[in-house]
């Protein structure tokens, strides 16, 4: 009975070990060869376009980023400001919470009475 879905055996395993060894020659081959032709044909840069690739790439960067620029400095101060109002919001409403599940207190009982004097449900004057 033949299955219809491969099954792994030996003779699969080691045609797949074979492919990866081959696979690995052929990178290690291109990038030989690569190296070579950067040896052969390769010059170093002008040390003028380094730095001026340099100085683009200062300018490009955001100052929110950098440590110890005043604007990152700035953003810090900021993030931590709005973490403290959002700490001391949360202390607060605890505070109410704990405050409002007080029995004894005066705010804690609403006072309703057992007549509602508001109902304009006047069926009586029919």
């Amino acid at each position: 009975m033949e299955s219809k879905y491969p099954t792994t055996s030996s003779s699969n395993a080691d045609s797949s070990s074979e492919q990866a060894e081959e696979a690995q020659k052929v990178i290690t081959a291109t990038t030989d060869a690569i190296a070579e032709m950067i040896k052969q044909h390769g010059r170093e840069p002008d040390v003028e376009v380094v730095r001026e690739v340099d100085r683009r790439l200062r300018l490009c960067k955001n100052p929110e980023k950098v440590p110890g620029s005043k604007a990152f400095l700035a953003k810090k101060a900021e993030e931590e400001k709005k973490a403290e109002q959002k700490r001391n919001k949360k202390a607060e409403e605890e505070i109410l919470k704990m405050n409002s599940n007080d029995p004894f207190s005066a705010a804690a009982a609403p006072k309703t009475s057992l007549v509602d004097y508001d109902d304009e449900d006047d069926d009586d004057d029919e």
